[in-house]
């Protein structure tokens, strides 16, 4: 596909905005929403889904943890592509929009699980682009890290995104002090995509002395004894006080 037809069917995603999620009273739409109807995790910006597009090198191998506008683009731009949701109607609809705007999914490979569930049995082969956006309850963000990290080519990427919450935020953290593995590529708000410089193994065989950010010391915890000292000095001028 030529990258002005790349550009055009983008552009058509992004005007239509399919609406690919369902509310939990069964209506359909744009975004995932919450039991209490706000909204938990928004699509990817037109931004990285316009980078991702730029920088895809011919027949990619991919993946994502999570599915939606992303999957669509990895279509668009002919990637062998690989997205795990527990979520077959919404593969539906992403297939049904690709066939109804004429875009191929016969490289296009929907797993209907948990990343969690299905990525430590996985053999992959090695991947130019990793996207996590799947599950953002604690762990699963570094799990698809742990799970993935290693396929990914020397000079592919890994795309993280909503890490505005505090799993995407711990794992970006992680990966900037990562300097000899990974850099920070460029940041699209919610998102930061890292590109892998390490040749040679990321994930296997270190332990926390071989990573900086677990040599980083943790915060000391509050000391309830002080506290409690503190308080009770601050009654006893409270109390004085004319």
């Amino acid at each position: 596909m030529l990258e002005t037809e790349r550009r055009h069917l983008i552009e058509r995603l992004w005007v239509e905005q399919p609406k690919l999620f369902v509310h939990g009273e069964g209506t359909l739409c744009i975004d995932h929403t919450g039991r209490n109807g706000q909204e938990e995790a928004w699509p990817l910006g037109r931004d990285v889904l316009e980078w991702i597009a730029g920088i895809l090198p011919a027949q990619a191998s991919t993946l994502e943890t999570g599915c939606g506008y992303s999957t669509i683009v990895f279509a668009i731009c002919g990637a062998r592509h690989t997205a795990i949701a527990p979520d077959y109607q919404q593969h539906g609809r992403i297939v049904r929009w690709c066939e109804d705007h004429g875009v191929s999914c016969a490289d296009l490979r929907l797993i209907d699980a948990r990343s969690q569930d299905v990525l430590p049995g996985m053999l992959l082969e090695p991947l130019d682009l990793v996207l996590i956006d799947g599950c953002h309850a604690f762990p699963a963000p570094a799990l698809d890290w742990y799970y993935t990290a290693e396929k990914i080519k020397p000079g592919g990427y890994l795309v993280v995104d909503d890490c505005q919450l505090v799993t995407g935020k711990q794992l970006v953290d992680f990966l900037e002090q990562e300097t000899g593995r990974w850099k920070l590529q460029v940041r699209f708000g919610k998102t930061a995509v890292f590109r892998k410089i390490a040749t040679g193994p990321v994930v296997e065989g270190f332990e926390w002395i071989d990573q900086p950010y677990c040599r980083n010391p943790a915060p000391a915890p509050a000391q309830p004894g002080l506290f409690r000292k503190w308080a009770s000095c601050w009654r006893r001028l409270w109390s004085s006080a004319p």
